[in-house]
């Protein structure tokens, strides 16, 4: 058994992902995998930095990680591969089925897209997007991604047509990081943010509740019911 283990904070532990006998969890400096696979001893080269940020799944059974410092690489049958962008910190790792591929947030260089099938790379053009830091994202019944920032509020992404359009958050003056992001039952877009929970109503965020001097670090239906 080969466990990976780099843990400075506790604290910024994601919770962990299970499949398939495979038991991984990620944070600001922490990969874990705890595997039989033996040859996952000659994997360890690929990791420049033992900062892992983000872990996602595919429906085949690919664990994807996102990292500071080793790019993106992904993990399956017990072998770990690596995609390019290692100049780069990657923020998140949302998986798109219907595209084959995966949505990437940076730090400070926006959002790109990795095609699986030509494992080629590509950029969401908008020049305040390419430098921005990209903190949450999500893809919503209609086919829009949706683009959380640190500094520059959210960005609504048409995936068909590559039109992109600015949401500023009423906490855009005070605190401004947009932390999280959420659909819900009704395809309705939520956003946590370094002072509340707000809803896209009508075309703007609208504040719902407000925690004064709190990151709304996670959104679910339970929470927003």
């Amino acid at each position: 058994m080969m466990a990976y283990l780099a843990i400075p904070f506790l604290k910024s532990l994601k919770p962990p992902m299970v499949f398939y006998g495979l038991l991984a969890m990620t944070g600001w400096f922490v990969l874990m995998v705890w595997s039989s696979n033996p040859t996952e001893k000659k994997n360890t080269p690929l990791f420049y930095t033992n900062v892992a940020f983000d872990l996602a799944t595919t429906p085949d059974t690919t664990l994807w990680v996102g990292t500071h410092g080793s790019g993106l690489l992904s993990y399956k049958n017990g072998v770990f591969t690596q995609y390019g962008n290692t100049e780069y910190f990657i923020q998140k790792v949302l998986p798109d089925e219907d595209k084959n591929g995966l949505w990437i947030g940076m730090r400070e260089h926006g959002c790109l897209f990795f095609d699986r099938a030509t494992e080629q790379w590509d950029t969401i053009h908008h020049e305040l997007l390419e430098k921005s830091t990209v903190l949450d994202l999500v893809k919503d019944k209609q086919g829009h991604l949706w683009i959380a920032t640190s500094t520059n509020g959210v960005f609504m992404y048409d995936i068909s047509s590559k039109k992109i359009k600015q949401y500023k958050p009423k906490s855009f003056e005070g605190i401004i990081q947009s932390r999280r992001l959420f659909i819900d039952n009704h395809n309705g877009v939520w956003l946590g943010t370094g002072g509340g929970i707000e809803k896209l109503e009508q075309g703007k965020f609208v504040p719902k509740r407000q925690f004064d001097g709190m990151l709304v670090r996670d959104l679910n239906q339970d929470l927003l019911n």
